[in-house]
C-alpha cells in the first residue's frame, strides 16, 4: 500500500470521468499503481459509468407500455381520491 492518503471518492470519480487537472491526474495514477483498494474503486465507477452510457438512449420495450399507463392511471386516481378525501 502507498503512503499517500487515499483520495476522497470525489476525487476518484473526478479520475474516471476526466475532470481532473493534469497534475492531480498524474498524482492519482500513480497512487493506483500501488492502493488496490483506490483501483477497485475506480475500476467499479468506470465499470458503472459505462454501463449508463451504454443504457442511457435505451427506449423501453412496448410491451412495456401497458403497465407503465395503467401504473400512471392508478397514481391519477389515487391522487384525486385523496383530494375529495381532503375536501
Amino acid at each position: 500500500m502507498t503512503d499517500s492518503p487515499c483520495p476522497d471518492p470525489a476525487t476518484l470519480t473526478a479520475y474516471v470521468t476526466g475532470r481532473i487537472d493534469d497534475a492531480e491526474l498524474a498524482a492519482i495514477a500513480s497512487h493506483l499503481i500501488d492502493c488496490e483498494l483506490c483501483y477497485q474503486t475506480v475500476a467499479a465507477k468506470a465499470r458503472s459509468l459505462a454501463f449508463v452510457e451504454r443504457t442511457e438512449n435505451t427506449e423501453p420495450p412496448l410491451a412495456l407500455l401497458p403497465a407503465l399507463l395503467t401504473g400512471a392511471v392508478m397514481a391519477l386516481a389515487l391522487s384525486a381520491s385523496l383530494l375529495l378525501l381532503a375536501r
